[in-house]
This record gives C-alpha cells, sequence and structure tokens, in this order.
C-alpha cells in the first residue's frame, strides 16, 4: 500500500495549527479570568486599594423576601414597581445588580416582596401602564377569592359620568361629547372601575384616535410635499433638490416614492398660512412624515427657530436650529406616520420670511423612503392626541392628590384664599379652610425677591378678570415700595415627569408647572386658579411695616381684595456660606435675546457664575506656531458685566476648557482613548503652557477681587479618561496656586487598573489615579452624598441633578437650603438652566427629562419654573442662617442669641437622615417618589411627623426673621 507523505503531512500540519488554536483560546480566557479577578479584587491586591463588599440580606435573586443590599457604605431595598412587578437588587461577582422581575402567578408585590393573597390581576396592566388603567387596549380584570373567580371587561358607556348609574348604559362604541370608556383596574387587590371620557372615539371596550393620521393635502391651511405625483407642490422649497429622487415600487412598478439620499442635510420651506402679527402659527402645526420602515434608516428632523439676537456678538449662536427628534427604523418594511406638534405658548417653527422652515439629516449609511412631508392647521384636540401618540416614556397619568381639609361649599362665590408658596395647588383642589382669608403677612429683606400666593374658587365662573396693585406705605416714615415692584402670574399647569432618577421609565401629571404674566383672564364655572405674586423690595427699603392691598377685578368691577403687610428687616442679608452655581454661564449657553433678562433672573435667584471659558472667549497668542501667552479681553468684558449685574461676587467656578487647545496644539489630534493619553498630559511643555494659563487667571481673579475656583472635567469616574485628564490638570493647578473642583462620586476615592476589556493606558504601576487628594471642592453626586458628608472633607459639596427637574418647590427649596445648612455644603450646583430635548414646553418628547429652570419666549422674557422658585428659597433660607449667625456670633451670651441658637440646632437635629434615596425612593412605588420625597422632608421640618405641614418653611423662616430683627436692634 503507497502512502502518500504529502498528505500525511498536511494533516500533521492541521492538527498543529489546531493546538496552536486551541492553546491561544486557553491563553487568553485564562488572561480574561486572571482580568476579571483583578478587577473584582480576587487577584493579589495592592494595599492602598480598597475591595468594597457586596452582600445581600436575602442571598441573591429571592422574590417573596424583601432584601437588603449594602455595598460599602450604602444600602438598596428591594422594592414594588407595581402591584405584580418588583425591583429586586442583588450581587452578582461582587458587583450590584438590579433588575425588574415579575412575581410568579396568583402573587403580588407588597413592601418590596411577592406575597399570595386574594388576588387581582388586570390583563392590560403592563410596564408602560403599571397601574391598569390603559384606556387604549381591551382589558380584563380577574378577582380570585377563595378559588372562585369574578371578571369584569371594559366596556364603552354613551352618557354623562356624573348622572347617576340607572342613566348609564353601555354601547358597543360611540363617538360624541358624551363618549366615555369604563376602564377596569386593580387597586391594591380590589377591582376598582372610573370613567375616561375617550378624546374621539371608543370601540369594543376601549379609545381609539380616527382623526390620524393627517394626510397629505394642499389647501388653505396645509401645505404637502407629496413624492408620489409626478407633479410637486412648486410653492414648496426643496434645497438641495438633487438630494431627493424618485423610485417605484410594487409588482407593476406604479406606486411612486421619493427617495432621501443617505448623508444629505436638507432644507424643506413650506409657504407660511394662518400666522398672527408676531409670525407665530395660530392654531398648532402638525408636521406629518410618511416613510418606509426600511433596515437600518434614519432621519433628524429640525425646525430653525432664530430667536436668538443675530446682533449681540456676545451670544452663542448654537440655537439657530432645535431637533425635534430622529426617526430610527426597525425593518419592518411598512409604511409609518412620523408626527411633530408646533404649539403655543413658544411653537418650534414661525413666519422666518415667509417659510415655515424644516431640515432633514438622513443617516450617511442608508437611503430614507419617504411618500409625503406636510404641515397643516389643527384643533387643540388632535394636537393633543398627535402628542401623546408620540410621547416616550409616559407610564401612567398619575391623578393629583385632594386636599384632607377642604373648606365646605358656600354661598359665597368667588372664593378667595391664600396659600402658602410651598403647599401645591392640584387642579381637582379646593381651599382649605384655615386660607379663607383675604390677609397675610410676609417677612421680607432689602434686594430680595419674596413670593406669595393666593387662590380663586368659582362656582359661577368669571369674566376678564384682572388685578391692580397699590403701592405699600410705611405708615411711621412714610417710605414707599412702589407697585412696579410687583408681579402677579398665573401657575400654569403641564405635563410633567414626577421623575423616576435616570430610569426609561417616568410617572406623569398634569401639575403646576411654570408662571406666567397676565393681562386678563377668564374663569369656567367650577373653577380653581391659582396666582403668584413675586415682589423686588428695592435694597435701599428702610425698616417696617409696608401695607398695599391687591384688589381683584372682573369686568372692569370689584369682587374683592387680599390685604398684604411686608415686614421689612433692617439690613440685607449675608451670602450663603455655600456657593450656587449654575449650568451654564450667559455666554454659553442662551435663552433669551435679551442678556438683561437672563442677569435679573441669575440675581434674583441668588445664583453663581460657572464659567465655561472656551476658545471663543481667549485668544491664543502664538510664536512659530507655539503657544506663549494668552489674551483675555472678551472673559475680562464678561468678568465686568457679571460684575457690573451683580451675579459676580466674591467666587466663581471657572472651567478651562481651553486645555483641549493647548494638548493639540503640542500632540496634534486629542484621542480620549489614546493609550499615551497620561505622558503626553504630564509633557513639559503641556504642564509649562497649562500652568501658565492658570497664573494668568489667578492674576485676573485678583484683579477682579475674585476667587476662581478650577473645574475638572464633568463627572470623571464616567470614563477611564476622565480620571487621567482631572488628575494631571489638578496636579498643575495645584502647582501653581489654583483649587480645583470636580464633580464627585464615592467611585473616584480609589485606584483602579487602567488596563480593562476595552482601553488599555499607560500609567505608574498600571493603576488609574484616585482623585482623593487632588480635588479641593468635592461635589459629590446626590447618590453618594451621604458618604461624602460622613467623611467629613473640608469642602463638601453636591449637585442637584434628576431633582432640580422636579416642579414641586419643596424638593429644591430643601436641597438649596436646608440639606445644605444641614450638611454644612460649600457648594450646591443646580442643573440646569437649560437642558431640554426638542421642544422645551413638551417634557413628553423626548427619551430624558427636560432640565429647565426657565423657559424661553419669542418676546425675550423668561418663564419661571416652578422648581426655580423653590431654588430660590431654598438659598435665601441659607442666606437667613447665615445671617442669623453672624448676629449670634456678634453677641455671644444674650438671652436671645442663646434662644435662637437653640432653635437652630433643634431645626437642624430633626434632620437625621442625610442619605439622598432615603428621600427619594420609596417602598410602594404607587406613592409617586416626587411626593413621597417632599412628605419625608415636611415630617422631618415638622418636627412632629406631619406629612401635611406645608407651612413649616414659612413658620422656621419667620421665626429667624424675627430673631434677626431683635438680634439687630441690639447696640
Amino acid at each position: 500500500m503507497m502512502i502518500n507523505k504529502k498528505r500525511l503531512k498536511n494533516k500533521a500540519n492541521i492538527i498543529i495549527l489546531i493546538l496552536i488554536f486551541l492553546t491561544a483560546i486557553l491563553t487568553i480566557y485564562l488572561l480574561l479570568i486572571e482580568t476579571k479577578n483583578f478587577l473584582l479584587g480576587k487577584s493579589i491586591i495592592k494595599e492602598d486599594i480598597i475591595p468594597i463588599s457586596c452582600i445581600d440580606s436575602d442571598h441573591g435573586i429571592n422574590l417573596t423576601t424583601i432584601g437588603t443590599l449594602t455595598i460599602g457604605d450604602y444600602n438598596y431595598y428591594d422594592s414594588c414597581y407595581t402591584n405584580n412587578v418588583i425591583f429586586e437588587h442583588y450581587c452578582e461577582d461582587n458587583i450590584h445588580k438590579s433588575e425588574y422581575l415579575r412575581c410568579p402567578p396568583g402573587f403580588i408585590c407588597s413592601n418590596g416582596a411577592c406575597s399570595n393573597p386574594s388576588l387581582c390581576i388586570d390583563s392590560d396592566l403592563n410596564s408602560f401602564y403599571p397601574d391598569g388603567k390603559n384606556y387604549y387596549l381591551k382589558g380584563n380584570v380577574i378577582k380570585i377569592l377563595n378559588e372562585n373567580e369574578i371578571n369584569y371587561e371594559d366596556k364603552c358607556f354613551e352618557t354623562d359620568p356624573a348622572l347617576s348609574t340607572t342613566n348609564k348604559f353601555s354601547v358597543e362604541n360611540c363617538i360624541s361629547d358624551y363618549c366615555y370608556l369604563q376602564e377596569g383596574y386593580c387597586s391594591g387587590n380590589i377591582i376598582t372601575q372610573t370613567f375616561y371620557k375617550c378624546p374621539e372615539k371608543c370601540e369594543s371596550g376601549a379609545c381609539i384616535n380616527i382623526s390620524l393620521p393627517i394626510g397629505c393635502a394642499n389647501t388653505e391651511n396645509s401645505k404637502c410635499l407629496d413624492l408620489r405625483k409626478l407633479q410637486i407642490n412648486h410653492e414648496i422649497n426643496v434645497l438641495p433638490q438633487e438630494a431627493i429622487s424618485s423610485e417605484r415600487e410594487g409588482i407593476f412598478k406604479k406606486t411612486r416614492f421619493g427617495i432621501l439620499k443617505k448623508g444629505n442635510t436638507i432644507t424643506i420651506q413650506f409657504p407660511v398660512f394662518d400666522f398672527d402679527k408676531e409670525g407665530l402659527p395660530n392654531s398648532p402645526i402638525l408636521l406629518e412624515i410618511k416613510y418606509k420602515d426600511v433596515i437600518n434608516g434614519g432621519l433628524g428632523v429640525y425646525s430653525k427657530i432664530d430667536y436668538i439676537d443675530n446682533e449681540n456678538p456676545d451670544v452663542p449662536k448654537n440655537r439657530r436650529e432645535v431637533s425635534l427628534g430622529k426617526i430610527s427604523t426597525l425593518g419592518s418594511n411598512k409604511w409609518l406616520t412620523k408626527q411633530y406638534v408646533f404649539k403655543r405658548p413658544f411653537p418650534l417653527i414661525r413666519n422666518l420670511e415667509g417659510y415655515y422652515t424644516i431640515k432633514l439629516r438622513v443617516d450617511p449609511n442608508n437611503d430614507f423612503p419617504i411618500t409625503y412631508i406636510s404641515l397643516s392647521s389643527v384643533n387643540n384636540r388632535i394636537a393633543e392626541i398627535a402628542i401623546l401618540n408620540n410621547t416616550y416614556n409616559l407610564i401612567s397619568i398619575v391623578d393629583p392628590p385632594k386636599e384632607k381639609d377642604e373648606a365646605s361649599v358656600s354661598d359665597r362665590d368667588p372664593i378667595i384664599f391664600v396659600r402658602d408658596i410651598m403647599r401645591p395647588l392640584y387642579i381637582n383642589n379646593k381651599p382649605i379652610n384655615k386660607e379663607i382669608s383675604n390677609k397675610t403677612f410676609i417677612y421680607a429683606a432689602p434686594g430680595e425677591t419674596e413670593a406669595l400666593s393666593f387662590g380663586i374658587n368659582s362656582k359661577k365662573g368669571l369674566n376678564s378678570l384682572n388685578f391692580e396693585i397699590t403701592d405699600f406705605i410705611n405708615k411711621w416714615d412714610k417710605n414707599i415700595i412702589f407697585k412696579d415692584n410687583f408681579d402677579i402670574y398665573s401657575v400654569e399647569y403641564d405635563k410633567r415627569s414626577l421623575g423616576m432618577y435616570a430610569q426609561s421609565v417616568y410617572l406623569i401629571s398634569n401639575i403646576e408647572d411654570r408662571l406666567v404674566k397676565i393681562d386678563n383672564i377668564s374663569f369656567n364655572p367650577g373653577t380653581v386658579k391659582r396666582f403668584w405674586i413675586k415682589m423686588k423690595i428695592p435694597s435701599e427699603s428702610r425698616k417696617g411695616d409696608y401695607n398695599g392691598k391687591i384688589i381683584i377685578k372682573s369686568d372692569n368691577e370689584s369682587i374683592d381684595e387680599i390685604n398684604i403687610s411686608i415686614r421689612v428687616l433692617s439690613k440685607k442679608l449675608d451670602l450663603p456660606k455655600n456657593l450656587n452655581p449654575i449650568y451654564h454661564d450667559p455666554y454659553t449657553i442662551t435663552i433669551s435675546s435679551n442678556l438683561s433678562k437672563v442677569y435679573e433672573f441669575y440675581q434674583e435667584m441668588n445664583f453663581d457664575p460657572l464659567y465655561y471659558l472656551t476658545d471663543s472667549k481667549v485668544e491664543f497668542i502664538k510664536e512659530n506656531g507655539k503657544i506663549i501667552d494668552f489674551n483675555f479681553t472678551i472673559f475680562e468684558n464678561h468678568l465686568k458685566k457679571m460684575k457690573e449685574e451683580k451675579f459676580l461676587k466674591n467666587k466663581m467656578i471657572v472651567e478651562p476648557l481651553i486645555w483641549v487647545s493647548i494638548y493639540t496644539n503640542i500632540h496634534g489630534k486629542y484621542s480620549s482613548i489614546d493609550p499615551e493619553l497620561y505622558s503626553k498630559l504630564s509633557d513639559i511643555e503641556f504642564v509649562k503652557i497649562y500652568g501658565l494659563l492658570i497664573r494668568k487667571l489667578n492674576d485676573l481673579s485678583k484683579k477682579y477681587n475674585v476667587k476662581f475656583i478650577y473645574s475638572l472635567p464633568d463627572e470623571p469616574w464616567r470614563g477611564n479618561y476622565g480620571r487621567i485628564i482631572s488628575e494631571r490638570l489638578a496636579k498643575i493647578i495645584h502647582e501653581n496656586n489654583g483649587l480645583t473642583t470636580v464633580t464627585y462620586s464615592n467611585q473616584l476615592e480609589y485606584e483602579i487598573p487602567a488596563q480593562t476589556s476595552f482601553y488599555s493606558y499607560n500609567t505608574p504601576n498600571s493603576l488609574l489615579p484616585s482623585l482623593k487628594d487632588d480635588i479641593d471642592y468635592k461635589v459629590w453626586i446626590l447618590d453618594d452624598q451621604e458618604i461624602g458628608f460622613q467623611k467629613k472633607y473640608k469642602n463638601f459639596g453636591y449637585y442637584t441633578t434628576f431633582a432640580s427637574n422636579f416642579r414641586n418647590p419643596i424638593i429644591n427649596r430643601f436641597l438649596h437650603g436646608w440639606l445644605a445648612i444641614r450638611t454644612d455644603a460649600n457648594i450646591v450646583s443646580a442643573y440646569a438652566m437649560s437642558s431640554w430635548s426638542n421642544d422645551p414646553y413638551n417634557e413628553l418628547d423626548s427619551y430624558y427629562a427636560d432640565f429647565i429652570f426657565a423657559y424661553p419666549s419669542w418676546n425675550g422674557d423668561l418663564v419661571p419654573a416652578m422648581n426655580s422658585e423653590g431654588i430660590r428659597e431654598g438659598i435665601k433660607d441659607a442666606k437667613y442662617v447665615a445671617t442669623l449667625r453672624r448676629l449670634i456670633n456678634s453677641n455671644p451670651g444674650g438671652k436671645i442669641s442663646i434662644e435662637a441658637e437653640n432653635y437652630l440646632n433643634n431645626i437642624l437635629s430633626r434632620l437625621e437622615i442625610t442619605d439622598y434615596r432615603q428621600y427619594s425612593v420609596p417602598k410602594d412605588y404607587s406613592i409617586s417618589p416626587e411626593r413621597y420625597f417632599k412628605s419625608q422632608i415636611i415630617a422631618e421640618l415638622s418636627g412632629n411627623n406631619n406629612y401635611e405641614d406645608y407651612e413649616v418653611f414659612t413658620n422656621i423662616r419667620n421665626k429667624i426673621a424675627y430673631y434677626i430683627d431683635e438680634l439687630s436692634s441690639l447696640k
């Protein structure tokens, strides 16, 4: 038998290659295991790395036992997300993990664990409708009790639900003003029904929408770019035209459609219609795009808004257009419709040179098929339906609570009542008994903005309601606070997220959202309305009681009045101990064409600057292409303006973002994943130029008598490069006598490996540095703020992202006031003046919540949001306490001083919980986290566990003001 030596040799080579491949795989696996073990602390650990243990009391995923997970200094608690979904925390490989898990059949979630009582099951309950009130899907509610089953189906009713049940009758479908859905859901383990008025039609036990989509038409109030036709509407401009081509589909290729070519930016100009003298649409405008759901398609949709003053050189031009959203396709190959609504008070479309202008940016990788793009005037009902149909994150509309002590209905109409600014007024509330009064009293300090609130409840309705304010006169010396210092606002409601702390789901409620200046207003019968007074007390106002009134008129006839007494303190308040930086400075992101309005708002709020020192604000002086000096003319002009507007006080935060330009001048292109990032930031040339920058800035700070605190890259724990940049820059700043700050987390306290499965950096000892010794002002993430407080670092601070979004002013007042006082904070940073997605007036049009302290407007005015009212009052609380402490120290041992100090200490001793999460996350998610948070705050401040003591902030403020008054009068 002949042996083929060549074939045998080939087989041997193949076997050798297989063995080499398997050996390589095994080596890589062992290296991965070793890397994983090293990251989890299972390998040899250097003495200066502190492993953090993860401990779960219920030993993993245990749905029937409530567990507490402890990691480091922090606790997480299992909790109920819905009545049959549990939010379970557990440890895996010493790492904290969490999941939303459904309870087993027959079980419901109660107090953080699944249990099996008598059971109520709702078929249309899901993660989008955790309360079961799913009006657009027919549901069955089943009650199981002792193995017996009770069944209820959602039904359509054509009648007024206010009528007796004998006059109600179910129908298969209805379309009328009397068309309701009787929706069944589980309240605990009890079957409950509610009546819901379907916006358009009820059919077979569910609401349906019949008006949408609008379609393609060219009429007086509708313009359409129809790409299914040979002759398109030539009134509509398409730029560039070559970015759109025509295609056909179907068996005989008869159906035409358009192709938006990949990578193009296409401007579409629709001739204007239905607009007022200011160029704003009179009615809501609906933009509709019909597109094909192809694989990996994408389209960015933008509107041109141009509300910023083009003539002002200080105003950045980064708000010329606003993203309305992105269409991302999934590959179903169906023709779908996407809609956007432009609605007052701030429609993101307006008459600009005779056109409504839209921009489309096509994904660079794929063409985007469409049949038409249209703009149409629609009524408010259709606009609301379109908004809800295109909503992100809408989980559940939460009904606002009713007051426990509502006043009995009287023959008096209207009812005028004075409500504490911290007590919310929901649209279904009535006044409580103690509020029905036409007199009120308030302490005030010179130079401060004070707030008062009153409500009107009318059974019959009111026409052309308006207000007349008198001057406020001090009867002793006839000093006057003129009526021009007073503004009256209507409190406007809107659908807003109640907040779920960066999770992708939200509870929504129709809550107090913003303050709108009013001229006159009409009331429908049975209406309750809240009004807000902002009083700017002049700095030169002398001590004393000032009396005046608000006269309430309807149809130009006086119907009632509110008498107000203002007791002005003798001196201006001291600055608070802590800085309150605002993201961002007026020259980085501007939301008004009138910068004076922005400064006026900042001054009223008592905010401090956080200035972004970018390339546009500094001129590099170069020699032979290298940076040798800096020209700060623009920055100096901004400093002068900030000082002139009293926005700049004795400290400010400066973030020198121009370090990137210094880096690229020396090293070329910057990359966050460059393995040599550490050594390049340590390069002698970079250290020299960046050090020069810091010294020059220090000279400026002395010139303007303000201390600069230099901020490093935001949240440096979120990327390993952030640690490297922060540590390297901090070293240079310290070497040049500068102070540093950064948004901080407990993760930054320890060194960690510089090599991961994604990126590797060449650093000393192959470790990423701890920032513990490099940051002077550690501004802790709220999740870790208790940890930071317990460490007792010299300059403790925290920042309020996520909570700052809450409209309930109690929360932000506490964070900027009593929590700052309790923790002796040096910085409380507020995010954000204007960080919204798409339409700022529509919370529901993006995956993320909108962060806004004041809304923009077309006339340049700022529209204050309710959260900013809380922030201002919180900072003012800190000013009152700082003033009182100075007066106590100036009068040591005096009777009033001892009494005042004991009063302060008593309040602070009540605030024993300093862990933010214990305030914000209730054990039962049927309670909104926002309401839970404010209830905990009120209960602790009240000292008697009274969750409804909304007046506690005012009562404490008044007592402190009394002590200030008394101590100020001492010689």
